[in-house]
């Protein structure tokens, strides 16, 4: 049946952590090394695919809950003219489960397994900034870094006196 009301958002707190460093390279101001990272505190990255019967974004509880790192490269070129170079960095999870499951009366062992893997994601983020006595301009191109989790589940029953059941 339809229900009517408002959706709980009641959401659970988030405590996260920044740390920054700004490092001068060379002691005639080569440039700057820039390193930035933003963690959810306990754990590295946390998902939640939402609730399937409300129209909410894939992962729109989690997609904060991740932890990206930022290096970049800052150089002023002139009193005006500055530009800067860099990487955002994050993780890729990949998941594999399968299960196969005996039922009574089988000759099969049941058994499952499982496997993930974490690997880190790069993109490129690029920039410059022109000011002039009245005006400041400022042009940031970042590129898109991949966060994807996948997960697949697969499994299959051995019970031969309930296989015709099942068809």
């Amino acid at each position: 049946s339809t229900a009517y009301g408002n959706a709980n958002t009641d959401y659970p707190k988030f405590y996260g952590a920044n740390l920054h460093f700004a490092l001068p390279i060379g002691p005639t101001q080569l440039g700057t090394l820039g390193i930035s990272v933003f963690n959810p505190i306990g754990n590295l990255m946390e998902t939640n695919s939402g609730d399937p019967y409300l129209p909410e974004y894939s992962m729109y509880h989690s997609r904060y809950r991740r932890t990206s790192i930022y290096v970049n490269f800052a150089k002023k070129w002139t009193e005006q003219l500055a530009f800067s170079l860099g990487a955002i960095m994050g993780f890729q999870a990949a998941a594999d489960a399968y299960t196969q499951v005996s039922l009574s009366g089988s000759s099969y062992n049941s058994s499952a397994s499982t496997k993930t893997k974490i690997e880190p994601s790069l993109g490129i983020i690029a920039s410059t900034a022109y000011q002039t006595e009245h005006w400041k301009f400022g042009f940031t191109y970042q590129q898109e870094m991949k966060s994807n989790l996948k997960a697949n589940a697969s499994g299959e029953i051995n019970d031969p006196v309930s296989v015709p059941i099942l068809l």
